[in-house]
């Protein structure tokens, strides 16, 4: 009976880690996913910004210079990049953070990795308080013991 308490609470325990790390697992993927997504976003904007600077800048002198229709082309182009830039700081949640972290978790969304975390997170505390209902229960026996125990030694000490 000793023996499959132990055994239990072993059980339970393992548990317990098991889930605190999944917890750390998880938070860790997601932030690791999120400053990736951001330095991936940061290098494309700043590639498409450099060359929205050469289409403007090439557009100008053309413009100066000529005074033709080349460049109202590279102004065209500039402001294509422009848009393009817009539309990968309004869709990065999509385009680069979400397929960072499905390679990161095993094919899961950023929306999913969050409610297995909360769900990890339940199951820790689930966890924890049944550990420490355990505790609890071995420290009232010892105490029980420990009185039953005194009681003893008083009957012994009292005719002996």
């Amino acid at each position: 009976m000793e023996n499959e308490n132990k055994s239990q609470v072993m059980t339970e325990v393992q548990s317990y880690v098991k889930s605190e790390y999944d917890i750390v697992r998880l938070k860790a993927t997601k932030r690791a996913s999120l400053i990736s997504g951001a330095v991936l976003l940061i290098i494309c904007v700043l590639f498409l910004a450099a060359i929205m600077v050469v289409f403007f800048a090439v557009g100008g002198t053309l413009a100066l210079l000529e005074c033709m229709p080349a460049w109202a082309v590279c102004l065209i182009m500039g402001g294509i990049v422009m848009i393009v830039i817009a539309l990968l700081l309004l869709c990065s949640k999509f385009i680069f953070v979400n397929p960072i972290v499905r390679v990161l978790s095993d094919n899961k969304g950023i929306d999913e990795l969050e409610t297995e975390a909360l769900r990890a997170e339940g199951n820790a505390n689930l966890q924890r308080e049944r550990l420490n209902n355990r505790v609890n229960a071995v420290q009232t026996a010892i105490d029980e013991y420990t009185q039953v125990l005194n009681l003893v030694v008083k009957f012994v000490r009292r005719f002996f």
